[in-house]
């Protein structure tokens, strides 16, 4: 079984996350982010390897995030919340910045003074 906390290069993060494949548009919610991707809770259905558009805003971000992505995993429903963890594909520099910042700064949070 997964485990969906913390992993080194991720942060938390719950936001509204805008998704569009070819035949529809719908919102999720984001569990957690990195660089090379994020966590989505949908009750969407999906296959491995589905493209889909996504568009998010983290906390304290001007400026939204736009970017494709590729479905790598799928976590059914019965078990929970059920979701699907996506793969950035040509994630724009200024968006990989923001991103690695934001889990930074979540992870600094979280460091022991």
């Amino acid at each position: 079984m997964r485990n969906f906390g913390f992993r080194s290069g991720r942060a938390d993060v719950e936001m509204l996350v805008q998704m569009k494949t070819a035949a529809d548009s719908f919102v999720g919610t984001s569990k957690n982010i990195g660089v090379g991707g994020l966590y989505v809770e949908t009750q969407r259905s999906f296959q491995v390897g589905d493209r889909v558009a996504v568009e998010f805003s983290l906390p304290e971000l001007d400026r939204v995030v736009a970017v494709d992505a590729e479905v790598r995993w799928t976590r059914a429903a019965e078990s929970g919340s059920g979701g699907i963890g996506v793969r950035f594909i040509r994630l724009p520099i200024v968006s990989a910045i923001a991103i690695e910042e934001y889990v930074r700064r979540k992870d600094d949070d979280r460091t022991p003074s």
